[in-house]
């Protein structure tokens, strides 16, 4: 799955899938203000940004921090909680409107790709990507993170999300069913996804030269099944499951298989 079968790179065809999508993206949010329990999405967001807060905790206040893929602003409204100087940036000129709106400072919010960030270097403590890494093909992911690395400030750390290629809601072999049927990698609506397995995010912040990197199981895989089953049994099985999903997910036998994989990695 890694030959572009198009004329746009995946990256490209990614920022204008995210611009059609950003009402929806934008409705997602509204229901992850209201109930994490709602959807897949609001309940699979809700485990990252736990996990993301965990690591902010680690951080002294007014810490430079950079949303790289902000998307609509909501990861930024975490981080503007904690007194944080916050930064975005996003392809996508509709979705940085939205996000925009959302910060108090909207010359801090950029249009910009994660393959050249428009940041000197040694700028940040931290940079996050949640969901961003898995549109790009290895080519497009190696630059951004790279570049992550130029900007980050020695000691900085780079926080970012995975797609898991042996999640148990077996997305990876839907998509490739999905290829076959359709005679194609990719399109705006349904847009490229690059799978890793713990061993390969490893292996890529190596290359990058991180160290001290850390590989996080995130919720608990097969609910998803369920909520694409039915809504309301998908919310009320994550509601039951919630604490037992915390628990395994990111036992070191069931990191292979949780819902995301999490990467974190220091510049030396």
């Amino acid at each position: 799955m890694n030959k572009i079968l198009s004329k746009k790179s995946a990256s490209q065809i990614s920022a204008s899938h995210h611009d059609i999508m950003s009402d929806h993206f934008k409705k997602n949010y509204n229901f992850y203000d209201k109930d994490i329990f709602y959807n897949a999405f609001t309940y699979g967001r809700s485990k990252i940004d736990i996990e993301l807060v965990k690591q902010l905790s680690t951080l002294p206040k007014n810490s430079k921090i950079l949303d790289l893929g902000c998307g609509t602003g909501d990861q930024l409204k975490i981080l503007d909680k904690y007194n944080f100087d916050c930064y975005g940036l996003d392809p996508a000129p509709s979705i940085v409107e939205i996000a925009k709106k959302k910060l108090k400072s909207e010359d801090k919010i950029k249009l910009g790709t994660a393959q050249k960030i428009p940041f000197k270097d040694n700028y940040f403590d931290f940079v996050l990507m949640i969901e961003v890494l898995r549109y790009f093909d290895l080519g497009d992911i190696n630059k951004a993170i790279k570049e992550t690395h130029r900007v980050l400030k020695p000691g900085g750390k780079i926080f970012s999300t995975f797609v898991n290629k042996w999640s148990l809601d077996f997305f990876y072999i839907f998509q490739n069913v999905r290829r076959l049927i359709k005679k194609s990698s990719f399109d705006n609506i349904n847009p490229y996804c690059q799978f890793f397995d713990p061993k390969k995010v490893k292996n890529i912040y190596k290359k990058n030269d991180f160290t001290e990197i850390d590989i996080i199981g995130n919720m608990f895989s097969p609910l998803r099944i369920s909520y694409k089953i039915n809504r309301q049994l998908g919310k009320h099985l994550a509601m039951k499951l919630d604490k037992f999903g915390d628990f395994i997910s990111n036992k070191k036998f069931f990191i292979p298989f949780s819902g995301h994989l999490i990467g974190i990695g220091k510049k030396p």
